[in-house]
């Protein structure tokens, strides 16, 4: 039992050593080194568009038009409206 515990105290130690190395290399060296990044701001951001339903929704047997094209415009179209959203407010952080 403390082989097992001794095994995963390295295996922990050795995970976070490379974790840390990983994150060194990533860094930049100098201050001046970040600010050489391009800005983000006037980039337009991306923006999703709503794609026609696949199929006829009066062809489906069992299920009524009404409700295929209601849950298609509530739920798939307001679920793309939001993304563009979030999409657009994302853009706006630094």
């Amino acid at each position: 039992m403390t082989i097992e515990l001794k095994r995963r105290a390295f295996v922990r130690t050795g995970c976070v050593l490379t974790a840390g190395a990983a994150l060194a290399t990533a860094l930049p060296l100098t201050p001046a080194a970040a600010q050489t990044q391009t800005p983000t701001e006037g980039r337009k951001p991306v923006t999703y568009s709503v794609k026609p339903l696949p199929f006829d929704p009066k062809a489906i047997k069992g299920l009524s038009e009404k409700i295929l094209v209601s849950h298609y415009e509530n739920n798939y179209t307001g679920a793309v409206n939001r993304l563009n959203a979030i999409t657009a407010q994302l853009a706006g952080l630094d």
